[in-house]
């Protein structure tokens, strides 16, 4: 069974009528005894809940207020341009990865295995390990490179702590 509100006494308390004998309740309730409602019939109204403004209808009155701008302005001027606010870009950085932020260090397509002085790579982890003409070759994830940036290298070009790393952590080895 529903009532209807027959008036309010003050913020908190209400005077309710039923809706079927016309009859007022004597007493009046407070609202936390009632649930929300939206009232439909004879004229609707929103008694309870303040309507809140969410993003999306501000977004909807701001481009409904825009399209009548462009609409009045085209309708005056044809010649002037239309001014839209400028929208905040993204300021991260984007940064190179390691080898390419060096312009001195340049690898060809074979020799992928050490840095132009001489040194060796650093290696993050191996990916897989395969037998390649005789020769144990090793799929390398290098150090500040990205995971798809990885490169093959054989087993006479590791350094000490890669050897090792390679006998605590095998690879999966791939035909």
């Amino acid at each position: 069974m529903y009532n209807i509100i027959h008036g309010i006494n003050s913020p908190h308390l209400y005077s309710l009528m039923d809706p079927k004998t016309n009859k007022i309740v004597p007493q009046p309730v407070h609202i936390n005894r009632l649930k929300p409602a939206y009232i439909r019939v004879p004229n609707p109204c929103e008694y309870f809940m303040d309507r809140v403004i969410s993003k999306q209808d501000t977004m909807d009155t701001a481009s409904t207020s825009h399209d009548n701008l462009i609409s009045e302005q085209s309708s005056t001027n044809n010649d002037e341009v239309l001014e839209v606010p400028n929208l905040r870009r993204s300021t991260r950085q984007r940064q190179k990865p390691i080898r390419f932020r060096d312009d001195n260090f340049i690898t060809s397509g074979t020799e992928t295995s050490s840095a132009s002085d001489g040194t060796l790579l650093k290696v993050k982890r191996f990916l897989a390990k395969k037998n390649h003409d005789g020769n144990i070759r090793y799929l390398a994830h290098l150090i500040g490179e990205p995971a798809q940036n990885a490169i093959w290298i054989e087993e006479n070009q590791l350094g000490p702590k890669a050897r090792a790393l390679l006998k605590s952590r095998p690879p999966p080895i791939i035909p």
